[in-house]
């Protein structure tokens, strides 16, 4: 007999049922089944949210991407790095005095907006040089320079700085203390969120110099800031050696291994901070470059914060992995300068979802359905669609490979016994032999074919939804994470079959009637050992 070669037979008038969904009736079940996964789901398997999680850091970077600049240089980051300590052999905590003395060189030479100095004055400390401290903190306050101090609230929930930085009596305060407290993603340990309130009157940091120094009207809600990791750093210096400039959008999204493939040789490394950034070692460099300087710090919302070795105020970006905590209040001050009190609120998903997330959540439960129908009509309706689209069941691999040969040793008979000597003459007879092996070959061919159409649906709809997100973001307060959450989980509910059995128990079985079926090729009879012999 000639030997036959392997070939992938989808027919599309094959197809065993052809279903016509009622999209209407099925988008209100998928409605609901994704609200329900997103409430229950965190709850019964919390190791579900990874994979909400692991989307929303790939849409993070698409967001990011796509985020105004237009006040990324109001911002300056000045890092307190080790060299910057050689006067004091590497000691820390440094005097007072120094502090004092970094206050007044950046504040009364450069003459920025504001001044944030991200270390806290917590503990009482022996140190004779306190008074040229609060003494700097007052000039600088005469100069209209507003400073803001890092602090932490007392066991009565009100921030406090060690004694002896107060105003002298009869004055107005010198500093406003603000709170740094943030609270990370108990699934990932990720910065997603930022607080603009606590307690009763305390502030962040941002929030505070956004509204006394920058002038923003923002109103006080209960809801904390969601936070918009700016991508775009092209154009800026390196923060470090150790991460990347980076554009961001779709080529973020793309594994490192990819990048590096299309030619990115640092794809391995993390994104650099966004926000522009300059060492205290730099300012004091006799060689300084007095232009960059000013072009950094005067009129701009200075932060200062500590980058030494074996300091551990970092905090982790979805964008950006491991960065000084000063970067965190950076990003979130420029949020607040981009949007004003249109900042995206970070809300949660409960059964009855807040009205905000209702406007951009049904639209996006609406897409995945969309998606998935269009699918299914494709398939039913369409002899390309009923080609790439069947199900497995009509998939003919090796259609006209003979029948399994029999070898005379290998009569039936009951028993284990005699099925494990019937398989042990099958395998010694070289037809069944590769008989067998051609159908091992069929079996891995369709459930190759089947991952790959698998992922390949999953990646799209996922691509296309994630797009319509960051598309809705620009015109709704909200945040990356609920809207990532929801698309994650109508996606997961028609990939999983879960609506289409819910439609089905709800509303009984969608309309569907039989296509014809062609005719089957007509298979050549088995030819046993001793007809070819």
């Amino acid at each position: 007999m000639q030997p036959t070669f392997p070939r992938f037979v989808a027919d599309a008038n094959h197809s065993s049922e052809k279903v016509e969904l009622s999209y209407g009736r099925s988008l209100i079940v998928a409605a609901i089944v994704a609200i329900v996964m997103l409430w229950a789901t965190p709850r019964l398997t919390p190791s579900s949210d990874l994979l909400t999680y692991a989307a929303a850091r790939l849409q993070a970077r698409l967001v990011g991407g796509h985020y105004d600049i237009a006040h990324r240089n109001d911002t300056t980051v000045v890092l307190i790095d080790d060299d910057s300590l050689d006067q004091q052999k590497g000691a820390w905590p440094v005097p007072y005095r120094t502090h004092a003395r970094w206050l007044r060189n950046i504040g009364l030479i450069h003459k920025p907006k504001a001044i944030f100095l991200d270390i806290t004055f917590g503990r009482e400390r022996d140190d004779p040089t306190l008074p040229e401290l609060a003494a700097a903190l007052c000039e600088l306050r005469d100069a209209n320079i507003p400073v803001f101090l890092a602090a932490l609230p007392d066991t009565l929930g009100n921030l406090r700085l060690r004694s002896g930085l107060e105003a002298p009596a009869g004055e107005k305060p010198c500093f406003t203390m603000v709170d740094v407290r943030y609270t990370p993603s108990k699934v990932d340990r990720l910065v997603w969120s930022y607080p603009l309130w606590s307690g009763d009157n305390a502030r962040s940091a941002a929030l505070a110099i956004a509204q006394d120094a920058a002038g923003v009207d923002i109103a006080r809600t209960n809801e904390a800031m969601a936070l918009t990791w700016g991508v775009d750093n092209l154009d800026q210096r390196r923060f470090s050696m150790e991460c990347r400039q980076a554009r961001g959008g779709y080529m973020e999204m793309l594994p490192s291994y990819v990048r590096s493939l299309l030619g990115n040789p640092d794809a391995a490394q993390p994104i650099c901070p966004y926000t522009r950034a300059l060492t205290l070692s730099e300012l004091r460099a006799p060689d300084a470059d007095g232009a960059r300087l000013a072009d950094m710090l005067t009129g701009r919302y200075v932060m200062i914060g500590a980058a030494l070795s074996g300091f551990n105020d970092t905090v982790l970006s979805p964008v950006h992995d491991a960065i000084p905590g000063v970067f965190m209040h950076a990003m979130a001050l420029d949020n607040l300068l981009t949007y004003q009190d249109d900042y995206k609120r970070a809300l949660e998903w409960e059964i009855w979802p807040p009205n905000v997330l209702w406007l951009l959540g049904i639209p996006v439960v609406m897409l995945a359905h969309f998606l998935h129908w269009l699918a299914q009509w494709l398939r039913g309706n369409t002899r390309l669609g009923g080609r790439l689209l069947a199900p497995p069941a009509e998939w003919r691999l090796f259609a006209d490979a003979p029948a399994l040969p029999l070898p005379p040793a290998a009569h039936a008979a009951s028993g284990w016994k005699a099925k494990a000597g019937r398989l042990s003459a099958l395998l010694r007879d070289r037809a069944a032999r590769l008989w067998l092996a051609r159908w091992l070959a069929s079996k891995l061919c369709i459930a190759t074919l089947l991952l790959l159409r698998k992922a390949a649906a999953i990646v799209l709809s996922s691509l296309i939804v994630l797009y319509i997100v960051l598309l809705a973001q620009r015109w709704l307060n909200v945040g990356t994470l609920p809207i990532v959450d929801l698309a994650i989980m109508a996606l997961a509910a028609h990939w999983l079959g879960w609506t289409n059995r819910a439609t089905v128990f709800l509303f009984g079985k969608p309309d569907a009637g039989p296509a014809p079926a062609s005719p089957l090729p007509a298979r050549e009879a088995p030819i046993t050992r001793s007809q070819q012999e």
